[in-house]
């Protein structure tokens, strides 16, 4: 078990949430330690079932209170789009991919807020902090939605949606609608 006072007193804290603190542990590691240990439990249990996925951090170990994953060094699609980057049709249609890809894997929560979603160096994106994956149920992206309309990015990848996969893009209607009100 890792102790926490240990963890902070020799590891950059790079992450900090509602369920607990990030630590990079290493150049390409980083340990989530968690307050609560059935949190550790559930995202475990998440990061096992998407092993293999493009969009999932590999997952190196996990313990009572903690988890070992991939550190993923690049930015989150807030700081990405708040950078220098723009919401292309090509990015727009990695996330869509990427919410199919936590439907295919089973997750019930298909949601991630813009902050838990990372663009790669190849612009392909990885999601992270998957504790409620099987634990809530949202088939339409809130969090995302609400995370770009804040961002001012939201009307520019919904209209992407539209182009790309219009079944999706009704779907989500009533919440865009809802947002942009």
């Amino acid at each position: 078990m890792y102790d926490y006072q240990y963890l902070r007193d020799n590891y950059p804290l790079i992450g900090e949430g509602r369920q607990g603190k990030v630590f990079q542990i290493s150049p390409d590691r980083c340990l989530k330690y968690y307050d609560d240990p059935k949190h550790a439990v559930r995202e475990r249990a998440s990061y096992e079932a998407g092993q293999g996925s493009p969009i999932i951090p590999k997952l190196y170990e996990g313990g009572p209170n903690y988890i070992i994953i991939e550190y993923l060094q690049a930015p989150s699609l807030q700081q990405y789009l708040l950078g220098p980057g723009r919401m292309s049709k090509s990015l727009a249609k990695q996330i869509l991919s990427a919410l199919k890809e936590m439907e295919r894997l089973g997750f019930t929560r298909i949601d991630v807020a813009p902050f838990h979603l990372f663009v790669m160096e190849d612009k392909k994106v990885k999601i992270i902090d998957l504790v409620n994956a099987f634990h809530k149920t949202s088939p339409v992206p809130y969090v995302l939605l609400s995370g770009l309309h804040s961002i001012g990015f939201l009307e520019t990848f919904y209209g992407h949606v539209q182009n790309l996969d219009a079944k999706t893009a009704a779907k989500w209607a009533e919440v865009v609608d809802d947002l942009v009100r």
